[in-house]
């Protein structure tokens, strides 16, 4: 009876196991699903940027392509065709840096976030593997 009882002790032990393992997998999955759904947010969302002078300003979407350009009058009269261009390439620029900062401080913020509700289930597991094998002293 000795034997049946023990090895009904660790088969509950094993399950305990699986069962907080299984726990922390489905805990994970609901954090990375936060994480895309920030991404689609934010690449539902569009940037603007302008050239140093500010007579031209791009309009980039999430995944950084152009959505936008708009050219004051001025710039289009006084600056030549390779100027423009200049002009045009630099808006372009500071619209993809301006997206790419607000999914840095996305990610930042999305690194940042405490989620310690996975805490009581790692050191459920862990107690139960030294437990079950042992502190490895």
């Amino acid at each position: 009876m000795d034997d049946l009882y023990r090895d009904a002790v660790a088969a509950a032990r094993e399950a305990g196991q699986a069962f907080a393992s299984e726990t922390m997998h489905i805990r994970a999955g609901e954090a990375f699903g936060r994480v895309v759904e920030r991404i689609s947010h934010l690449q539902r969302n569009e940037c603007e940027g302008a050239d140093e002078s500010g007579s031209v300003v791009a309009r980039v979407d999430g995944n950084g392509r152009l959505v936008g350009l708009k050219i004051s009058a001025g710039a289009v009269s006084h600056l030549k065709g390779e100027l423009l261009e200049t002009h045009c390439v630099q808006a372009i620029a500071n619209a993809r840096a301006a997206m790419a900062k607000e999914f840095g401080t996305a990610m930042a913020e999305i690194v940042a976030e405490p989620d310690d509700s996975w805490r009581a289930d790692a050191e459920a597991a862990v107690a139960a593997f030294k437990e079950r094998f042992g502190s490895g002293r």
